[in-house]
This record gives C-alpha cells, structure tokens and sequence, in this order.
C-alpha cells in the first residue's frame, strides 16, 4: 500500500477566529517594535498628547480633591480643566500610533475611558469588572504592548501622588 500523504492547498481558506486575528497583530507589532530605531526617528505623534492628558486627568483629580465636599463641577477651574482633557481626548482619537509605546499609551486612554467604571478601592466589585471579556481584551493588548503586568495604573492617582503615566 502506498503511504497516503497529505497536502493542503494554498488556496484553501482558513477561518480567522478573533483570537487568531488578534494574536497574530499582537505577534507582528511585537516583531516591527523590535527592529532598530532609526537614528533621528521622530517620536509617536500620540505619546506627546498622551502626556498632555495624563497631567489634564491628573490636574482634574486633584482639583476634585481640593474641592472636597462643595464639588462645584459647574465653576470655572472645573469647566476649564475639564474642556482641555476633553480636547486632548479627541485629539487623541485622531491619532495613529506608530510605536508600542503609542499603542500602549492609547490603550490606556481606552481602558480609562472604557474599562471598569468601579473605584479601584472597592475590591471586589473592581476585580469582577476587571475580570468580564472586553477589559480582560483591553488588559491584554495593554501588557502587550507596554511590557508591563498586571492592568493598565491609574492615571489621576499616580500622577497626582507624584508618578509618571504608562509610558514615556
């Protein structure tokens, strides 16, 4: 008997499952951050207004602090501070990162506009909200492309208490 052997096509089409989809984007991008800079490679156009609007969070957050339990959100410090966070956000929906770090950096303006809307002080329920399918999704392209573990921090606190964003 002869030994059948088997060939596949390359016309045969393979179904594409979002996990396949995203794992291969996450494995290319991975690949392209890896290759050398180019000497005098400008920076990713979305890390400069990322850094814009984690000081517009954070200048907002400490603003709400300071208002303690009056919190007139209507006063002119508010309205102010909030317009130019708002700005810099849509900006940033205008924008295409060419780095990891612009990835990273947009993914977390994703998770703070989309992720869990819970206080991160009220554990458990912040846990549950961390845990369900589209913020586990956000979290993972965030580790991926930041290099870091765990989920994306808290802008408004870790700046305010003297931290950095994200990214660079």
């Amino acid at each position: 008997m002869s030994k059948a052997t088997h060939t596949r096509s390359i016309t045969t089409p393979v179904p594409a499952t979002r996990r396949s989809v995203l794992t291969k984007g996450l494995a290319a991008a991975a690949v392209l951050s890896s290759l050398p800079a180019v000497a005098g490679e400008a920076e990713d156009p979305v890390l400069p207004v990322y850094r814009e609007w984690a000081a517009a969070r954070a200048a907002w957050s400490s603003l709400v602090g300071q208002l303690g339990d009056k919190r007139d959100w209507d006063s002119p410090e508010c309205k102010a501070v909030e317009a130019r966070e708002t700005a810099l956000f849509f900006e940033l929906l205008d924008l295409t990162p060419t780095t990891m770090a612009g990835i990273a950096a947009m993914t977390h303006v994703m998770w703070d506009f989309m992720g869990p809307a819970t206080r991160r002080d009220l554990v458990e329920e912040y846990a549950e909200e961390c845990d369900q399918t589209e913020n586990r999704l956000i979290r993972a392209i965030w580790r991926g492309a930041s290099g870091r573990d765990g989920i994306p921090p808290n802008v408004e606190h870790e700046i305010v208490s003297g931290g950095a964003p994200c990214v660079a």
